[in-house]
This record gives structure tokens, sequence and C-alpha cells, in this order.
């Protein structure tokens, strides 16, 4: 169905095409990708995240609200924050060696232990919103007004309707801003962050354009 944008939409969108992130693709099982038709969308932040979670949440609200869904695909923003948010970087998807090295099993390894440690509730959310997949996004960020630049990392994780993972990601970037004001560094943050986000599912083409 066609819509009609509003011009701040637009830009947003112009925006989206021509900007890369550093994103690279750990796993990826095509046939479980196809399988999912109506997913569940959680944003996974840290527990002491200085950036509210109501904010991520406006943010990719607005930023996928000016999308046309391929597949279905909710944001739930009512998940328990033993599935919404992690307290430690060892419980994180992206797991990062001493030397800067990703650690590709340690994460599946992590991602496994949290699947079986929030089955009851990710099948009962499923359930109840009559879901076969679920998309994780996992976000830690920061910034700093005094050096002048925002920087955040991430990973996408999706699930088909066993919990098994179909795909799975993981991007760092750091960009310089030229910015005094908090309020607006913190929104720049934000729309990076959102527009990763739609940059992968616009790749894994649960949403486009």
């Amino acid at each position: 169905m066609k819509r009609l944008l509003p011009v701040t939409l637009i830009v947003a969108l112009f925006i989206l095409s021509c900007s890369t992130y550093t994103t690279e693709s750990i796993t990826r099982k095509g046939d479980l990708l196809k399988s999912i038709t109506n997913a569940g969308l959680i944003l996974r932040i840290s527990k002491n995240s200085k950036i509210e979670k109501e904010d991520y949440i406006r943010s990719a609200s607005q930023w996928l609200g000016a999308l046309t869904t391929v597949r279905g695909l909710i944001l739930l923003t009512q998940a328990s924050d033993a599935v919404s948010t992690y307290t430690s970087e060892a419980e994180r998807f992206y797991q990062i060696s001493g030397n800067g090295e990703f650690q590709k099993f340690k994460s599946s390894g992590v991602i496994n232990m949290y699947v079986r440690g929030n089955e009851a509730e990710l099948k009962k959310i499923m359930e109840e919103k009559k879901l076969d997949g679920m998309v994780f996004y996992e976000i830690y960020s920061i910034s700093s007004m005094e050096m002048q630049f925002i920087d955040f990392d991430s990973t996408v994780c999706v699930l088909d309707k066993n919990l098994q993972v179909a795909y799975t990601d993981r991007q760092a970037d750091k960009f310089e801003i030229d910015e005094m004001n908090s309020e607006t560094i913190k929104n720049r943050l934000l729309d990076k962050i959102s527009e990763r986000l739609v940059e992968t599912l616009v790749g894994l083409k649960f949403v486009t354009k």
C-alpha cells in the first residue's frame, strides 16, 4: 500500500540510502530466514545505559514507521528485563577478545545460553503475538561532548519459530561530531543506531524503503 511521507522522513530515507556501517554477517541460514513470516523485534540494551530504553524504542519506531513491511514485523516493548537488557559484558551477544577480535564461538554460546534461560518467556511472547520468528537488536553506545564523537556497536540476532538461530551479525562504528548540545548529540546517536537496524532489516527483506 502506497503512502505519502512527511518531508523529514523522505530526507531520513535519502540519508539511509547513502550511508554505510561496518557490519559483518556471522551466521546466515537462508531456509530458516525464509520460513519467518511474522516476527517480533526486541531491542536489547545495557541496564546501565545513560540513554533510556524508551528513547531507543521511540527512535526505532520513528525510523520503522517510514518503511513498508515485506513480512510481518512488530516492535515489542513490554519484554522483561531478562529478555530486553544485559548487565555485563559477559552477557552480551557481541563478544570481543582483549585484542579486539570478535569471538564467534563465544558469542554463539552466549546466545544459546540466553535462549535457554529465557525460553519460556520467548515462547509465550510468540504464542500470544502469533509470531514465527524473533529479531533481537543488541546495542552498546557511548558519546562524548568533550571529545566530539559518538560510538556504538551492535548485534542483530534472528531466531526462527523453534528458537533456532537463523542469522547473526556484528557492527562497530565511531563518528566524529561537531555539536555542543547534549540532547542533539543523543538524538544523532539514536538516529545512527536506528539507521543501522533499518539497513539490516532491509537487507534481510523484513522491510523495504
